[in-house]
């Protein structure tokens, strides 16, 4: 911000918060422009973090200069460029030592300031939600409900926004990248050029999988196959969704990016304000912060679109798999259909009377469920184990699915074939209590 834009912040938030007199009521514009101004002001310690680094790469340029050193500057004038518009830089020749150690310092302020700015963020909301509130019951003492109703729809807003977190870079501690089992035949690994790495978010499909750093550049291979990899100069993301044919990232702004070939991405619309990605087999969900769904897929080309969109409002969750899309309502019933739209009626018995707190599908033949009691629930998905424990965190594959104990953090894995199960079971054993897991048809990607 400028200075005069910060004395305008300053300025207005005074102004709001100065003792008012009681028959004066804020109006939901003033509410708005006082919450924005303060969300905005946010960014400026960001934008001075780049300029001091970007300084400090300028003078390694001249240094770079002094030495004759072309590929250097080159490689310099890159990263300028990148950071300048948010895309995330080249990897560093090992060569360039003096610019990996800036790149470092400048990653490691940058993630302390992600993780001050999400607080400050959530902070900001919670207050704003409290003011809209309490506007919203006076509008209504008065029988003003029309304009009520605009205020209940802006809390609702802000409820999805707290929900989803702050729309910065994962503020997740970062681990190490663990890849076990198989792609097809050959054994599922990490790529030597990520194993000094750190990332703080994966997500696997099938044979394909990515991994997130804490700068929010994206890497994968997904099946060893050109087609699929990560593009260079692809946008930063903070949450990713993995697939057999799509693969889709989450940027800051809520907007997505899908990777994948022609034909698939052509069936992909045009997505903002996306709370949550979920893929399955040939079709994908997105849903959106106001609670809508947008339901898309190659799938739909020769049949026509899913019939029961009209009915996919005041959604809180959702999973996607093989055959159909589940969701949880804000008021915490579900409903269910398969991709064709026919009612999915068999819902378990323990989800009546359950608050579920996570859900997940994927490549499966169903959901998979977590309580807030921790107990683990499978609708038409891989049934977990009678004596397992209380889970807090859950997660799908093509064929299997895990669950994190809640006891010492390790997991547990279940469902597809017995030999590759134990197999990958005896591997997780080994690592001990892992950040993340996410499992493909015969592999797993964890961060240790």
């Amino acid at each position: 911000m400028t200075p005069s834009q910060t004395l305008t912040a300053f300025a207005a938030v005074a102004m709001f918060t100065a003792p008012a007199r009681a028959q004066e009521t804020p109006t939901l514009e003033s509410l708005k422009f006082v919450h924005e101004v303060a969300v905005a002001a946010l960014g400026a310690t960001d934008k001075k973090l780049d300029q001091r680094y970007q300084a400090q790469l300028a003078k390694l340029s001249e240094d770079a200069t002094t030495a004759g050193d072309l590929d250097q500057i080159l490689f310099i004038k890159g990263e300028i460029e990148a950071i300048a518009s948010g895309k995330a830089g080249a990897e560093i020749p090992a060569a360039f030592s003096s610019v990996t150690r800036a790149r470092r310092i400048y990653l490691a302020e940058q993630r302390k300031l992600e993780t001050a700015r999400a607080e400050k963020l959530r902070q900001l909301r919670s207050t704003h939600r409290s003011k809209l509130l309490a506007l919203q019951r006076a509008l209504t003492q008065r029988s003003k409900i029309e304009e009520a109703i605009v205020i209940k729809a802006e809390i609702t807003a802000i409820d999805a926004l707290l929900r989803a977190g702050s729309p910065s870079r994962s503020a997740v501690t970062p681990g190490k990248l663990v890849i076990f089992g198989r792609f097809g035949d050959s054994p599922a690994r990490v790529p030597e050029e990520f194993e000094d790495d750190t990332f703080t978010a994966v997500a696997a499909g099938y044979e394909h999988w990515l991994a997130l750093k804490p700068d929010g550049q994206v890497v994968g291979r997904p099946d060893g196959k050109d087609y699929l990899q990560v593009p260079a100069g692809t946008r930063k993301a903070m949450a990713l969704a993995c697939g057999r044919h799509m693969h889709i990232l989450r940027h800051g702004d809520g907007t997505v990016t899908g990777l994948s070939n022609e034909f698939h991405l052509k069936f992909m619309p045009e997505l903002e304000a996306v709370e949550k990605l979920a893929i399955g087999h040939s079709v994908q969900g997105a849903l959106l912060e106001d609670g809508t769904v947008a339901i898309f897929g190659w799938i739909y080309k020769t049949r026509p679109p899913f019939p029961h969109a009209d009915l996919l409002v005041d959604i809180d969750d959702l999973a996607v798999s093989v055959g159909g899309f589940y969701f949880k309502k804000r008021d915490g019933s579900f409903i269910a259909w398969t991709t064709y739209g026919k009612p999915i009626t068999n819902k378990p018995e323990d989800l009546r009377r359950a608050k579920i707190v996570a859900m997940e599908g994927g490549l499966s033949s169903g959901c998979v469920m977590l309580t807030e009691k921790g107990k683990v629930i499978a609708w038409n998905g891989p049934e977990p184990p009678a004596n397992l424990g209380k889970a807090k965190a859950i997660a799908v594959g093509t064929s299997m699915a895990a669950a994190q104990m809640e006891k010492d953090g390790s997991w547990v894995i279940w469902g597809g074939e017995e030999s590759l199960r134990d197999e990958l079971n005896t591997k997780l054993a080994e690592l001990g209590p892992l950040k993340s897991l996410a499992l493909g048809r015969a592999f797993f990607v964890v961060l240790q």
